[in-house]
């Protein structure tokens, strides 16, 4: 390993429009993401493609029930690894809430 770096933090409301929609909130959820990417200088090629899909589900699975509809409160944090070579490895550690809409909670009772 060469170095090694943190950054990106960041933070959002919701990854889905509520549109002031009442929910329950089911607790907190946490998930984590690597790739790699290969820099040279200020140019950087992806390896791979950074997984932010998969993150979303493996978090919206997370909960006990398995049944939550959107996250909220969402925090980030991306640091890097750079090797040997240009090879660098990528992590994002993103948290959040899992929350459930209740008109949909309503529904299936």
């Amino acid at each position: 390993m060469n170095s090694c770096v943190t950054a990106g933090l960041g933070m959002q409301a919701s990854n889905r429009a509520l549109n002031g929609q009442p929910y329950t909130d089911l607790g907190p959820v946490q998930g984590s993401v690597n790739w790699w990417s290969f820099d040279i200088g200020f140019i950087g090629v992806p390896l791979t493609e950074p997984p932010l899909t998969e993150l979303e589900q493996q978090m919206l699975g997370q909960e006990k029930s398995g049944r939550a509809d959107a996250l909220v409160h969402l925090r980030w944090r991306e640091s890097q690894m750079r090797f040997l070579f240009g090879f660098v490895r990528h992590s994002l550690v993103m948290e959040a809430r899992a929350i459930r809409r209740l008109d949909r909670i309503e529904n299936e009772q």
